[in-house]
């Protein structure tokens, strides 16, 4: 690990019925981080067993690729979407 690295750790709860939508959003959101991040390093979710909650890891190279992310298109257009499936 590198010492300017940034890691972030959320935990969210998944509404009721929205696991689906919940993880095809996850996956358009790494999809467009991935092809607009080059910065971002890790961008990982994990589900507990019943598919109630989710831990997201993100690792980035530095504070600019933080600022980057935050204004970047997938936080843009598809976080807000998530953040709506969320209990």
């Amino acid at each position: 690990m590198k010492q300017d690295q940034i890691h972030f750790r959320a935990e969210f709860t998944i509404e009721d019925g929205k696991i689906e939508e919940y993880k095809e959003l996850v996956q358009d959101m790494s999809r467009l981080v991935k092809a607009n991040e080059p910065d971002t390093i890790g961008y990982q979710f994990y589900l507990n067993r019943d598919e109630t909650k989710c831990i997201v890891h993100e690792t980035y190279a530095n504070s600019e690729a933080v600022l980057a992310h935050n204004t970047g298109i997938a936080s843009q257009t598809i976080l807000p979407k998530i953040f709506s499936v969320l209990g």
